[in-house]
């Protein structure tokens, strides 16, 4: 059995502090595994959205554009009453910025449409 005097903490601090670093070097491993894992999802799913022939814009909660599709881009470039601009959509009509605006809070708020 080892006595208090045959362990040098000197010893102790450099195993505990290889130990930790193995540990964070192994989640730090992990993390970016799972992040390249979830990045090729979301590609996938970025890709066959892309495909769909039905226009299909995904706001956030602020009303930012988060994806719009090749068909949903093909109809908001056409610049009409609903255009796309650094990541926004647009209207040069009051009633369609404020109907638009009105629509994002309520599916925000989870009000039925």
């Amino acid at each position: 059995m080892l006595e208090q005097a045959d362990v040098n903490p000197e010893t102790v601090f450099a195993i505990a502090g290889h130990i930790g670093e193995k540990m964070m070097l192994s989640v730090a491993m992990a993390t970016t595994r799972r992040l390249a894992e979830l990045e090729s999802r979301v590609n996938s799913l970025e890709s066959a959205l892309s495909l769909l022939e039905s226009a299909l814009v995904l706001l956030d909660a602020s009303g930012q554009v988060v994806l719009a599709n090749d068909a949903a881009r093909a109809i908001l470039g056409q610049g009409k009453e609903l255009y796309l601009r650094r990541s926004q959509l647009i209207s040069d009509s009051v009633n369609v910025s404020t109907q638009l605006k009105t629509l994002v809070a309520r599916c925000v708020s989870g009000i039925d449409l």
